[in-house]
């Protein structure tokens, strides 16, 4: 799994790197890494570097309804 915060100061994932993630089939998580909640403020250049590398909502894991991420972890134990 690839990990995208949303920080502009610490973009993880380049766009190119979101596109080759995709292409691959590796599910991408887009976080705020937030200890308040005034960090969820940067979650839009996480969605913005996940658009530009053409990532879907199906891309990204916590787009998806909590059974579903849960049968995904489950997946991997």
């Amino acid at each position: 799994m690839s990990w995208k915060r949303s920080p502009p100061s610490r973009l993880d994932l380049r766009d190119a790197h979101v596109r080759r993630a995709v292409e691959l089939g590796v599910p991408l998580v887009i976080s705020s890494d937030a200890h308040h909640r005034d960090g969820f403020a940067v979650l839009p250049f996480g969605v913005a570097t996940a658009r530009r590398g053409w990532a879907t909502p199906t891309d990204v894991l916590n787009t998806r309804p909590v059974e579903a991420v849960l049968d995904w972890v489950a997946q991997r134990e």
